[in-house]
């Protein structure tokens, strides 16, 4: 069952809009990330057993801890006007996590008719080449389509993160690319936002080559006022800018929490805001 799934999302990968041959990416890469795989966290794995699929859920949740803090810091449902939902996004959740919560509680989740779907998914695997993403996004589309065939689907893109946004910033944008070009033909509805906006504009800064090779050598949570680091950061930021900037700027966007990962309160606010126009518009 699996292998010829498999063989029709790489043979649909041919047809659609990619920057990537799906025939020349490895199948190994593309394997790990279609095979249903038990959550990374024991947090995210326990809060799944744990569930009580209901009877009826007009909205679903999937994905990763960007999606799980809007629904329950964001009270993203309530926010849309649901009474009835199911989270099933967690810390850490990747593709194949996800696709395993749907794998296991399968039966069960056929039995909902949802309104709506919202999605954030791929930020956690971006350390894989696009390419095997892109067959992977496919494959955790389709099974979202086969157990809600009638449930209108939102994807939240991928936001920048880590030093300075960088975190492996090109697999993101070509993955966003692509999710983006294969609204259609995958039948979804992508929100997206401005890089920019929502890093505070530190995603298009931190683009600089002179920043850039100092944020690959750090981790947003190493970065401390003070040292070379410091020293090479204020110059680089005052060839970009004209200006100097204080220490306690440097890597730090209110939208998020000091680990450049997660939103913060304010970040949550402001998404779930956009969120909630769009998706309440029906776009």
């Amino acid at each position: 069952m699996f292998s010829r799934f498999l063989f029709i999302a790489i043979f649909i990968g041919l047809a659609m809009g990619s920057a990537h041959a799906a025939e020349d990416c490895n199948p190994v890469e593309i394997r790990k990330l279609t095979t249903p795989v038990e959550p990374p966290h024991v947090g995210s794995t326990m809060e799944f057993e744990s569930l009580v699929v209901p009877e009826q859920a007009e909205f679903v949740v999937l994905g990763d801890s960007i999606a799980r803090q809007l629904y329950r810091d964001g009270d993203l449902a309530n926010r849309l006007g649901y009474k009835s939902s199911v989270l099933l996004a967690g810390v850490g959740d990747g593709i194949q996590h996800s696709l395993f919560k749907m794998e296991q509680a399968k039966e069960k989740l056929k039995k909902l008719t949802p309104k709506t779907i919202f999605m954030s998914i791929g930020t956690n695997n971006t350390w894989s080449p696009s390419c095997a993403l892109e067959v992977a996004f496919k494959y955790h589309m389709d099974m979202v389509h086969e157990i809600w065939p009638d449930a209108k689907v939102y994807v939240m893109y991928i936001m920048p993160r880590g030093p300075f946004f960088q975190l492996n910033d090109k697999t993101r944008t070509e993955l966003n690319s692509f999710i983006e070009l294969n609204q259609p033909q995958l039948n979804y509805t992508l929100i997206s936002s401005s890089d920019d906006e929502i890093s505070c504009g530190f995603s298009s800064l931190g683009k600089n080559p002179a920043i850039t090779k100092l944020a690959s050598n750090y981790s947003a949570n190493s970065v401390e006022c003070g040292g070379q680091f410091i020293d090479g950061l204020n110059q680089a930021l005052t060839d970009e800018k004209g200006t100097s900037v204080q220490c306690s700027v440097d890597v730090h966007c209110e939208n998020f929490r000091d680990d450049n990962v997660h939103l913060s309160n304010i970040g949550i606010a402001k998404v779930v805001n956009q969120l909630s126009k769009t998706m309440s518009s029906g776009e």
